[in-house]
């Protein structure tokens, strides 16, 4: 017995357009369902089960804005383990994997990040900043954001201009912080 099969073009090319748009359209903000902004000034990571700081350090958050400059913190003058936040303790440093799990690529197309060393920016046309606006408004872009993992006894920090991470040393100057709390 010979099961007959007939589809159509207009069938076939409906399927291909819903895989292609399931697998390839983000916004230009990026997915927001792993994130819940509990108030203006931070925010919960349901991936990695933390709480982010919406601004980075120096900036004040202000009606989903960060207002001020962020403070670009050098290592060589000493990096705190622990950080208060609002009046609270237990505030750190990202992992590298944290931070940069952070990054978009509005292209679609990231490069490779090896945990030991470095890589992992956008490709192809891409817009910048490379994060969630909507999410860390106002992030700067003058320079990277420190992470608390080392590679080699650098500091792995993640530059939101292009969205790669990169080994840095203590000379290779100050970098901005944005801080998370474990639940």
């Amino acid at each position: 017995m010979e099961l007959e099969m007939s589809v159509s073009a207009s069938q076939i090319l409906t399927i291909v357009l819903i895989f292609f748009l399931s697998t390839t359209c983000l916004s230009s903000e990026g997915n927001t369902s792993r994130f819940t902004i509990k108030n203006e000034s931070v925010v919960l990571d349901l991936e990695f089960n933390i709480l982010w700081t919406r601004c980075s350090l120096g900036q004040t958050p202000s009606m989903n804005k960060c207002e001020g400059e962020a403070i670009a913190v050098d290592p060589a003058t000493g990096m705190p383990k622990e950080f208060n936040y609002n009046d609270e303790a237990g505030w750190r440093l990202p992992t590298p994997q944290e931070l940069s799990s952070l990054v978009i690529c509005s292209s679609g197309l990231r490069a490779r990040l090896d945990e030991e060393s470095d890589g992992g920016g956008c490709e192809g046309e891409f817009t910048a900043p490379t994060i969630n606006t909507e999410i860390f408004p106002d992030t700067p872009t003058k320079a990277a954001f420190w992470s608390d993992g080392g590679c080699g006894g650098y500091a792995m920090a993640t530059y939101f201009q292009n969205g790669s991470t990169y080994c840095y040393t203590l000379n290779d100057g100050p970098q901005y912080v944005r801080l998370v709390r474990d639940l």
